[in-house]
């Protein structure tokens, strides 16, 4: 699409006036979002626009300038993508009310078969955040791309995870991509950035995070994917409307199984009695997603090393073998802390392995 075409789609879409679905109907009637943009009344009325909407429409986008909009978003290096685009999200395109336009900060991973949602609860209590990290860890293991939609808690935890295992994640906003959200959104949001993920939403540019906005958001975010994983819900937590919208979308829904005395838990293991697949290790997702598991020798020779201390003791154990923690911390002359906690998070990672004499080696 030219940039000309591209800045009256922006135009539309920044009036705030039309949802996804009218400004579907426009680009189909007019069949230019340049025509659409300037047409009368009457003519919004064939297309299909609503009387109130369509006038809506009329006194927004006279405070509307294109070409300023266009220079904006060239200098915030922001992309969009359109319903007219080649490059729109193959399975986004498939549901019923697709965004007629998405702002893009950042790249979209080219995995498309590996997007996977994780969704949960803002509170979660010690199990779910465990849960969180543990399954979120070992789906950016198996080079999956982790989509979320930035919120405190299991979301976060999500993104976080995928980060640091330098996996590419995409956070779905519920709010404009120039809206300057909390210090502790605008931290993420960066981190998201730099790891090479995404930052994604449908709403105006500087559109502030309304109520209403999170449920058409959370479209978005099931939308983008095969399945969605929600690790922890309350009864009448928002994640199992998200859950109802997955199912009307026809993805798959998994669900993490929780104790039956914990209220944080009633909503999921209400979806399992309700016909979710139970998520209870990485297997489940592999058997009914039909995607092929990564081995962890294949995991391990792609490993780069996260630190000057992963770096040592990795090339130390490639060198000699076999190596004790005192040989390690004698080789690395780095603190016995910093040493001991690589050698931890390596363990972990099952990149290094200790026997019963307590000696190193890789796997």
């Amino acid at each position: 699409m030219s940039a000309k075409d591209a800045k009256y789609w922006l135009a539309v879409n920044e009036t705030g006036a039309l949802g996804a679905n009218s400004q579907a109907r426009l680009f189909n009637f007019f069949k230019s979002m340049k025509i659409a943009f300037t047409a009368p009344l009457p003519d919004l009325l064939k297309a299909g626009i609503k009387q109130s909407s369509a006038q809506k429409f009329i006194d927004r986008r006279a405070k509307i300038n294109p070409d300023k909009l266009w220079q904006i978003i060239r200098e915030k290096h922001i992309k969009i993508i359109t319903l007219a685009d080649k490059n729109y999200p193959p399975l986004l395109k498939t549901i019923y009310d697709p965004p007629a336009l998405l702002y893009l900060r950042g790249n979209l991973p080219q995995n498309i078969n590996k997007y996977i949602a994780i969704i949960g609860s803002r509170r979660a209590d010690f199990y779910g955040i465990k849960v969180a990290k543990k399954i979120s860890s070992e789906l950016a293991e198996q080079n999956f791309t982790i989509v979320s939609g930035l919120a405190y808690g299991i979301d976060e935890l999500a993104h976080k995870s995928a980060i640091n295992h330098k996996t590419p994640t995409i956070a779905v906003l519920g709010f404009g991509v120039l809206y300057k959200g909390t210090q502790r959104q605008q931290a993420l949001i960066n981190a998201i950035l730099k790891s090479g993920g995404a930052i994604i939403s449908e709403f105006p540019l500087f559109a502030a995070g309304l109520k209403h906005h999170y449920p058409i958001r959370n479209r978005i975010i099931s939308g983008l994917c095969r399945a969605t994983i929600i690790i922890q819900a309350a009864a009448k937590s928002g994640s199992l409307i998200t859950a109802q919208t997955a199912l009307e979308q026809g993805r798959e829904i998994f669900a993490v199984p929780g104790p039956i005395t914990s209220l944080n838990s009633a909503g999921t293991n209400q979806l399992i009695k309700d016909g979710a697949h139970p998520l209870t290790c990485l297997n489940d997702i592999f058997d009914v997603l039909k995607v092929a598991k990564i081995s962890k020798d294949r995991q391990n020779k792609n490993y780069s090393p996260k630190n000057q201390a992963e770096k040592i003791i990795l090339n130390a154990l490639s060198r000699y073998g076999q190596l004790s923690t005192n040989q390690l911390i004698c080789l690395a002359k780095l603190p016995t802390s910093t040493i001991m906690s690589a050698l931890s998070i390596l363990e972990l990672k099952n990149i290094v392995h200790k026997n019963k004499h307590d000696l190193y080696t890789k796997q």
